[in-house]
């Protein structure tokens, strides 16, 4: 489909195109690729194209949307470094503390890809450190030189106070609680054959 070659040179005329004809409009937007149910303005935010996201944007694409894996646009510009997009997504109502179903937010994917920029942008717009599916903060996943760039780039008192706040709790998996454990937890004693009457 065309939405699908959205990177070739007249890409943005063929979106324009096809966006124009107002009776398939719906059917352009909710358009979900084989490949993770991905929509158009995911592959935009993936590839960089400004101006087809921002297209797909006035025409009513959802900023919100996930795709299977629940990644985001956002996400999506994050792991990639495009801070334009990234900027555009924000201003238009994405959130940057969403979370994948490993709990990944963008930040993670920024600090991780060594994207600083896209990093720095999602820290002046409220991201904060949260702890992923692993139990590690996007400082846990950026090189030495990324947080020392990212500190450049946001001064010294919103990069300490950044890698100082943890806005939640770690969680770690629990083992599984045997069958023996479980029957006594809801007071079903099982006898003590031990004990001499």
């Amino acid at each position: 489909m065309a939405l699908e070659k959205q990177d070739t040179k007249d890409g943005t005329s063929c979106i324009k195109s096809l966006l124009n004809k107002r009776d398939s409009l719906n059917r352009y937007l909710k358009f979900q690729t084989v490949h993770m149910c991905r929509t158009p303005l995911h592959l935009a935010a993936n590839n960089g194209s400004v101006e087809i996201a921002k297209l797909l944007i006035k025409h009513g694409a959802d900023v919100c949307a996930l795709a299977n894996d629940s990644h985001g646009a956002l996400h999506f510009a994050a792991k990639r470094g495009h801070a334009d997009i990234a900027e555009l997504l924000i201003k238009k109502g994405a959130s940057v503390g969403a979370k994948t179903a490993k709990w990944f937010t963008p930040l993670h994917f920024a600090l991780q890809g060594g994207h600083v920029k896209t990093a720095a942008i999602l820290v002046s717009r409220g991201a904060v450190q949260k702890y992923n599916s692993s139990g590690r903060l996007p400082f846990d996943l950026a090189s030495p030189e990324t947080l020392e760039s990212l500190q450049a780039e946001i001064g010294n008192e919103k990069f300490f106070r950044l890698r100082d706040t943890i806005t939640d709790k770690k969680r770690e998996q629990k083992a599984p609680v045997c069958f023996y454990n479980r029957k006594r937890r809801k007071g079903n004693e099982i006898p003590d054959t031990t004990k001499q009457s």
